[in-house]
């Protein structure tokens, strides 16, 4: 049953996709295209760097996000391993009290993951804002099947080469999940 289910996601995966792709408005597409020139060219310092390419990101994503299966309290993703940089985790401890951080943590999920809901939505990291799924469901996110079954991701090249440059050459400043970043692992 679930492989026909899957087949049939997929389908719809894909239709959505493509919908994506062709209907991608052109202030959106203009608005990725300079924003590797836009923190080139700033003088600001990596922080605000990021703080620039994650604000970009927002109105960016906010066109995406019609498209996916993503909404407040689905949280399966908050229980994959979140890759953090160094610069990010300073950037998250500049912007929240240690209150944010869960005491209660499992191993298995975010440490700012509380009754469901990202706590630090508005300072989440790279990882996070990037992660979209364009599923028919928010069932093939599930930790038990995400990994049994591939479906198209958004990737805006753009974004990632500005996210790439902010935190240097080859991921340099790239550090282990975010649990080790928080000491919670």
């Amino acid at each position: 049953m679930i492989e026909s289910e899957y087949e049939t996601a997929l389908k719809i995966a894909r239709k959505k996709q493509e919908l994506l792709i062709n209907q991608v408005p052109s202030s959106i597409q203009k608005r990725e295209d300079s924003l590797y020139q836009k923190l080139v060219s700033s003088k600001r310092n990596r922080i605000k760097k990021l703080q620039i390419l994650f604000s970009e990101m927002e109105k960016i994503y906010t066109y995406i996000h019609k498209f996916t299966a993503c909404k407040k309290g689905c949280n399966h993703c908050c229980h994959y391993e979140i890759t953090i940089s160094v610069l990010e985790t300073e950037y998250i401890k500049r912007n929240i009290k240690d209150s944010k951080i869960s005491k209660n943590l499992t191993q298995n999920s975010c440490p700012f993951l509380k009754q469901g809901i990202c706590s630090i939505y508005e300072y989440r990291p790279y990882l996070c804002r990037r992660h979209v799924s364009i599923n028919d469901s928010a069932k093939w996110c599930e930790t038990e099947i995400c990994h049994k079954y591939n479906f198209p991701l958004v990737s805006l090249s753009e974004v990632d080469k500005c996210y790439a440059y902010i935190i240097g050459p080859n991921g340099q400043d790239t550090i282990k999940d975010i649990r080790v970043a928080f000491n919670m692992a």
